[in-house]
């Protein structure tokens, strides 16, 4: 059986790394504080979400409070458009109400519960039934995956709901929040300054990073030894420490030894680089779609850099336009903390590189399918808003840099991940 598991989240049997954003997130949420956790697309929100409130896990989490607390775990992005602040309500009351309000209908918390429905759950009689809780020795700790969709959904997008939510949460002990967003707080309160004020101040920020070398060497060797060196050494060029992709391209890589009798370790690992591609193509563009417009054009200029290496001595004038271009030392930052590029350079001079290859794939191939025609690369262009940043003479370098890549790679992507197998 194949022991890469990608797409969905991860068991609690299969959970790997993430100590360090446990502790601190358990931690307040012991004290009652409430936490953001912020990440790119498959990054592992949702399974750290799913640990925290999985019943197996709470005694060892949470300690003496495991029998205080009551999870509750709603994905935004399965919301209806109509929802409203009653309907929010009735979900994250849903355990609740199962376990302590349905069993016992005579009870005073069910009559709280009876008030608040009748009061399409208004903040005051909301926070009336929380300080009951209180009483009980009940917390409820709220799990909200996807909070950036919330800013969506017209009939919650207002001072009264989000307000609402701030103040039960910093001043009701008895309800605290968790919540899972692509965006920063920052970001998200931006996204509300409409409505007010920045709602989302109460959280403390933590960002998932990449997986350790540690870790990433833990998950591998779940292969049992099956994956060689030069094998293990593929995966981590094809992936870095990306906990999406390593899962993705070792599962791939796995199967291509069950379903493939080819002796010929380059060509299995180049079928797995395709496959690998094609799983993950989406989950790139999507990450990519997350960026700023300058965050994805320092993407495109480490890649440029990078390009040399590969083209030989098909090289097109990238100095120029790396020399040209804006400081984005703030995003080549970001991009080195999340593992998407590292300095590989000896001197002080840095010389990046991308960490995933997959990204590099996904990339040149966006560049290969769009510099056929000018017409297509002008569209490109807009699409990934570089015509703003870009004056006419840095994009005629631009689409040199993909024509270069098209001369070189006549066969596509397929050449193209060839290439990096066997240059490893």
């Amino acid at each position: 059986m194949n022991p890469f598991l990608h797409g969905n989240p991860v068991t609690t049997h299969n959970f790997l790394g993430r100590q360090d954003e446990l502790n601190r997130i358990k931690g307040r949420v012991i004290t009652r504080q409430s936490t953001a956790i912020v990440s790119e697309p498959r990054t592992g929100k949702t399974s750290v979400l799913l640990y925290l409130s999985a019943p197996e896990n709470q005694t060892q989490l949470y300690n003496d409070t495991a029998e205080q607390l009551l999870f509750s775990y709603l994905d935004a992005l399965t919301f209806g458009v109509q929802i409203n602040q009653a309907d929010f309500w009735i979900l994250v009351l849903a355990p609740l109400y199962t376990l302590h309000i349905e069993p016992n209908p005579e009870s005073k918390l069910a009559s709280l519960y009876q008030k608040c429905l009748e009061g399409g759950f208004s903040n005051s009689i909301l926070g009336v039934l929380l300080d009951h809780l209180q009483t009980q020795n009940l917390h409820v700790v709220l799990l909200v995956d996807e909070f950036d969709a919330m800013l969506s959904y017209s009939n919650l997008c207002g001072s009264e709901f989000f307000g609402g939510l701030r103040s039960l949460a910093s001043l009701k002990p008895a309800f605290t929040l968790v919540i899972a967003s692509r965006q920063s707080v920052d970001t998200l309160n931006k996204n509300l300054l409409n409505a007010g004020s920045p709602y989302l101040n109460i959280f403390h920020e933590y960002h998932l990073l990449p997986f350790t070398d540690d870790e990433v060497e833990i998950l591998l060797n779940r292969a049992n030894g099956r994956f060689s060196p030069d094998d293990k050494s593929f995966i981590k060029h094809a992936a870095g420490n990306h906990p999406y992709l390593l899962q993705a391209v070792a599962a791939e890589l796995w199967d291509c030894y069950e379903d493939d009798n080819t002796t010929n370790p380059d060509q299995r690992r180049h079928r797995a680089g395709q496959a690998l591609y094609n799983v993950v193509a989406r989950t790139l563009g999507n990450t990519w779609a997350a960026w700023s417009p300058h965050q994805r054009m320092a993407l495109t200029l480490v890649a440029l850099q990078q390009s040399p290496q590969l083209l030989g001595k098909r090289l097109f004038n990238h100095k120029a336009l790396l020399t040209i271009m804006p400081d984005l030392t703030k995003e080549l930052e970001y991009l080195e903390t999340h593992g998407y590029i590292k300095n590989t350079a000896t001197t002080s001079t840095p010389q990046w590189r991308i960490l995933p290859a997959a990204f590099h794939w996904w990339l040149a191939d966006e560049l290969l399918r769009t510099v056929r025609n000018e017409a297509d690369f002008a569209q490109w262009l807009r699409a990934q808003e570089f015509d703003g940043l870009l004056t006419k003479k840095e994009q005629q370098l631009l689409m040199g840099a993909g024509k270069s890549l098209l001369d070189t790679f006549k066969g596509g992507l397929p050449d193209l991940i060839k290439s990096w197998v066997t240059s490893d």
